[in-house]
Formats: structure tokens, C-alpha cells, sequence
């Protein structure tokens, strides 16, 4: 067995994952600091709710309340719904944002399904 069979399998299960039909899931500080590598897949992640505002909610690694580098913003069903700093897992496909975001991005996670809320 080759001991390159392994490593081949990691950079190909990504592609799986997409080929299939399943999201793929990837921490909000990934998808944050580089969205462009997610437009149009369709994505899963969690992190906690920071802020909201014109039909869009925030997304953080982190509670902090703080509008950082690693938030990700958010449209679609029920984002006005979200409770201030709770943690949320959600699903969605990244998009090319019509202007610059709140936290300085020019994507989105638009969900295709309303957030699940997670424990604390």
C-alpha cells in the first residue's frame, strides 16, 4: 500500500462530499477568511449570532459580540429571528454580496434552511 493513498484520500473527499449532493461543513473562521474558494457550493457551519440588521444576521466563531475578521453575514429564512449571541448551525450556498458587508466581506451565506439552534 502506498503511503500516499491516504493523504489522496483526504483531498479527494471534499470533492465527494459536493458530488453527492451533501454540504460540506467547515468552521466559520475558514469560510470567513476565504469565502471566494465556497461560491455556489452549498456549505454547513456553525458559530454564534453577532449582530443583525436589514434582513441579514452575523455569524462569529466567538460570543464576543465584537464585529470581526471571522464572521460570516447571513440572509434568508428566519435570520431576524435569531437570539443575540446564542449558537447556531446553518445551511446554506455562499454568494457574490451586491455591496461590501457590515464585516467588510463582499459574500453571504444565503440558508437554505431555517438555523438550528445548538447548546451553549
Amino acid at each position: 500500500m502506498s503511503r500516499f493513498l491516504p493523504v489522496l484520500a483526504l483531498l479527494v473527499a471534499p470533492a465527494a462530499a459536493f458530488a453527492s449532493g451533501n454540504a460540506l461543513t467547515i468552521p466559520v473562521a475558514t469560510l470567513a477568511g476565504h469565502p471566494a474558494d465556497y461560491v455556489g457550493k452549498h456549505v454547513v457551519t456553525e458559530g454564534y449570532l453577532i449582530d443583525r440588521a436589514a434582513g441579514r444576521a452575523m455569524l462569529g466563531a466567538t460570543n464576543s459580540g465584537v464585529v470581526e475578521a471571522d464572521t460570516v453575514m447571513l440572509t434568508g429564512p428566519q435570520t431576524q429571528r435569531l437570539n443575540y449571541f446564542d449558537r447556531f448551525r446553518v445551511t446554506g450556498v455562499v454568494e457574490a454580496a451586491p455591496d461590501t458587508q457590515a464585516n467588510g466581506s463582499n459574500y453571504l451565506l444565503h440558508l437554505s434552511a431555517p438555523p438550528e439552534k445548538l447548546g451553549q
